[in-house]
């Protein structure tokens, strides 16, 4: 797939870079967070483009003029992460002591009511991961499709236990890992 053409004139035999400001979710806590991204535009013979792009953390705020925007205190290397199956990383909430709520996910839309009943209202619920458990463990005899199925297949869960915050991410469709959260996972404490 050929990349986009840089947006400024250049010598088209020399690669091109390019940096610019921009914003990120963190996958651990959901907060917000600035980094540069420096892209170098290269010509092939056949006069097709390719890009590499690098994102660096930068400091500062991201802000919106939509509202408040939450920010990412994390710092990379507090970020933990493990791929097992959802029951598994119930279990490791256990152990941590920690929560699971199940915010709406496109194709995984089934957990909140699953797990907690019809909801009147729109407010977040917090699980005890126990219950959460007990409640999605009958999928395992189900016919649904594995890629809707939340107890079959592996997820990808990513926390960072200063800020005490987390998320839970299935496979998306294309390979990687889909970019919104089935689960979200906080320490008690932090529960908002």
């Amino acid at each position: 797939m050929a990349a986009p053409e840089p947006r400024e004139q250049h010598d088209p035999l020399e690669p091109f870079v390019e940096i610019l400001q921009d914003h990120r979710t963190c996958r651990a806590c959901g907060g917000e967070y600035l980094v540069t991204v420096t892209r170098s535009f290269q010509q092939d013979r056949k006069w097709a483009w390719s890009i590499e792009e690098q994102a660096s953390r930068i400091p500062g705020r991201v802000t919106s003029k939509y509202g408040e925007v939450e920010q990412c205190t994390c710092q990379e290397e507090e970020i933990q992460e493990m791929s097992a199956s959802f029951l598994t990383l119930l279990d490791r909430l256990v152990a941590q002591g920690w929560q699971v709520s199940f915010p709406h996910h496109h194709w995984i839309d089934y957990l909140d009511y699953l797990v907690g009943g019809v909801s009147s209202g729109r407010e977040r619920r917090w699980y005890d991961p126990q219950l959460a458990k007990a409640k999605v463990l009958p999928l395992l005899d189900t016919d649904i499709d594995d890629n809707r199925n939340i107890v079959k297949g592996d997820m990808r869960y990513c926390w960072n236990e200063r800020v005490g915050k987390g998320s839970i991410y299935s496979p998306g469709l294309s390979g990687g890992l889909s970019m919104r959260p089935v689960a979200l996972t906080c320490a008690k404490e932090t529960n908002r």
